[in-house]
């Protein structure tokens, strides 16, 4: 009883351990995914880039599959569509939504959000835009691609202490 009794002791240590960094590694993945997304940027007329402090609406190349009269019919294809980030306070919980173009331009019809990272206690954006020559930050902009976005994650480690993670990204065709 004993041996089996430090036995599942150490796994639980060691599950424990591997937890601690779980929370991070999302962090670090929802990080890589928003850079891809604000990097295959484009800018188009009929879908405006729409950024608030804890939300942000990218028109970006998106993988989805593709149309059913479409020759490629059940294949993923990448087109352009948008992305959007968000966070439901209540469940504390980053979401990514992706739209195909023609989901894009209808308001209402919109995907399933998925769920990216949790427990998160905070995510705020900051864009940087060109404004008579300089750079500077604004808390939201609306139709203006920034030339940068400052996205900062807070989230909740197993122990229960708050960890805060900020990462600058740049966008290639911001302020064109």
């Amino acid at each position: 009883g004993l041996a089996v009794y430090h036995a599942i002791a150490n796994g639980l240590r060691v599950w424990e351990y591997s937890r601690r960094y779980s929370s991070e590694e999302d962090v670090a993945i929802f990080f890589e995914k928003i850079t891809a997304d604000l990097q295959n940027s484009y800018s188009y007329s009929r879908i405006q880039f729409d950024g608030k402090a804890e939300k942000i609406f990218i028109p970006t190349i998106v993988r989805m599959p593709a149309d059913q009269k479409s020759p490629d019919k059940g294949q993923m294809i990448k087109q352009l569509g948008t992305v959007e980030y968000f966070i439901q306070k209540g469940k504390k919980t980053i979401y990514r939504r992706q739209n195909n173009y023609s989901q894009a331009l209808k308001v209402k019809k919109n995907a399933e959000a998925r769920p990216l990272v949790t427990p998160i206690v905070g995510l705020r954006f900051m864009y940087f835009l060109v404004d008579d020559g300089k750079i500077k930050p604004r808390k939201t902009t609306s139709g203006a691609m920034p030339v940068s976005i400052q996205v900062e994650v807070d989230f909740a480690e197993v122990s229960g202490s708050i960890r805060h993670l900020k990462r600058i990204i740049n966008i290639p065709i911001g302020s064109k």
